[in-house]
C-alpha cells in the first residue's frame, strides 16, 4: 500500500479554514484536527499499519500548486 501525506503546518491549515466561505468547521476544529495529525500520521505509524511507502505531497507552504504538485505523482493500475 502506498500512502500520500498531505502535510500542513497548523497555521496553514487555519488560514486555508479563514478562505473558506462556508463556516461549519471552526478555529478550534482545525486545531484539533492539526494536533491529531501530528500525533498520529507519521511515516513510522503509517508503516506500522501496513503501508509500503509514505510519500508527502507538497502544497502552499512548500510554494507548490495543486497541479504542480500533481505532476510529482504517477499511478498505474496494476
Amino acid at each position: 500500500m502506498t500512502v500520500l501525506r498531505f502535510p500542513q503546518s497548523e497555521a496553514d491549515l487555519l488560514g486555508q479554514n479563514e478562505e473558506r466561505t462556508r463556516n461549519d468547521v471552526s478555529a478550534a476544529d482545525v486545531s484539533a484536527y492539526a494536533a491529531v495529525t501530528r500525533r498520529e500520521v507519521n511515516g513510522a505509524r503509517l508503516r506500522d499499519e501496513g503501508a509500503a511507502f509514505v510519500y508527502d505531497v507538497p502544497g502552499r507552504g512548500q510554494g507548490v500548486t495543486p497541479a504542480e504538485a500533481a505532476r510529482r505523482f504517477t499511478f498505474h493500475r496494476a
